[in-house]
């Protein structure tokens, strides 16, 4: 459960439509001595195609981040969008004390501590224990060569077990990731419910949508990255703006799951990611500053989907559907 940046564009600065730069497209040219500005032949054409392609099903075609961006600004400047980028964000102080009153929320059920490795170690548990006794009961029922034999193998299991986990753990938790969802009524549910959060969070705040994915091993919803993460995440230059859309982005996965359960299982991957943008804002935030945007993005992420419930039901039906990222629009804005 993971949000997830794809190459394409740039998150950098800060506009009245939220993340991203300023439009690139039907410029017009110099003003004329009379002080009205004209527009050469190409320049009409470059308006035209753009005026060709608005229309919502043009998204999946959309590769760039400021195209994408142009296109749902666009659509909502002539009244075909009523909900892109229309939640405001003012990031202000949150205590501990404030969030789990309003909210709820702690650390413990948005799964951004170490209960929620309760998995893996189960999973190690079994198959470390499960090994060592049946390899015991091989050395009582088997005798000779075969007893040794038996025993050494199937302890092997338990060795082979730690060298994966230590040295790819990707394949481990995608292994136990898969165990899960067959045997837990309400994995996938959770994975659904927590991708709609991101996808919802992310079209209300500004923050494209590329992609999504439910499946319990590639589950995630991709935004558009590009030099924004190849560049200004690298460099330490990352805006406040952008910051602070993203903050409700990556903990409104998590907040969908204790909305519905509690407890969230999946929020540790979108915490690393979230502290990975923060630490690198310009100007820097203080260590306190960054305890208080956290929990102001949580807050926020709370308040966006109690805010937008039916918006935030129709997209789960649509996700749940495997419908386009169009499709999952249209959704939100019919509700």
């Amino acid at each position: 459960m993971t949000l997830n940046f794809v190459a394409g564009g740039t998150l950098a600065g800060s506009g009245a439509s939220g993340l991203g730069g300023k439009s690139s497209v039907c410029r017009t040219s110099a003003p004329t001595r009379t002080g009205l500005r004209v527009r050469t032949l190409a320049e009409a054409k470059e308006t035209l195609s753009v005026k060709e392609k608005a229309d919502i099903g043009a998204l999946g075609g959309i590769d760039d981040l400021f195209e994408a961006r142009e296109l749902l600004g666009g659509l909502f400047g002539q009244g075909d969008l009523k909900k892109w980028n229309q939640q405001k964000l003012s990031v202000r102080p949150v205590s501990v004390a404030e969030l789990k009153m309003n909210a709820r929320l702690d650390a413990d059920s948005l799964g951004l501590t170490q209960k929620n490795t309760i998995d893996l170690k189960l999973a190690s548990f079994v198959v470390i224990g499960g090994s060592s006794i049946l390899a015991v009961l091989c050395q009582a029922i088997f005798s000779g060569d075969l007893a040794y034999f038996s025993s050494y193998l199937i302890g092997g299991i338990s060795i082979a077990f730690l060298a994966i986990g230590s040295t790819v753990p990707g394949v481990l938790t995608a292994l136990i990731t898969t165990i899960s969802a067959n045997l837990r009524p309400d994995f996938k549910e959770r994975l659904l419910l927590h991708e709609a959060g991101h996808f919802l969070a992310g079209y209300l705040c500004g923050v494209p949508v590329k992609k999504y994915d439910v499946n319990p091993i590639t589950t995630g919803v991709t935004i558009f990255g590009g030099r924004f993460l190849t560049e200004d995440v690298a460099q330490g230059r990352i805006g406040r703006d952008d910051v602070n859309a993203l903050s409700v982005v990556a903990l409104a996965g998590p907040v969908a799951e204790v909305l519905k359960y509690g407890q969230a299982e999946g929020g540790m991957a979108d915490l690393k990611l979230l502290q990975n943008v923060i630490v690198r804002t310009k100007p820097p935030l203080l260590p306190k500053e960054q305890q208080d945007q956290t929990r102001w993005g949580a807050l926020m992420a709370y308040t966006v989907l109690k805010k937008y419930s039916a918006e935030y039901e129709n997209l789960v039906k649509a996700m749940k559907a495997n419908k386009s990222v169009p499709e999952c629009i249209k959704a939100i804005e019919q509700a």
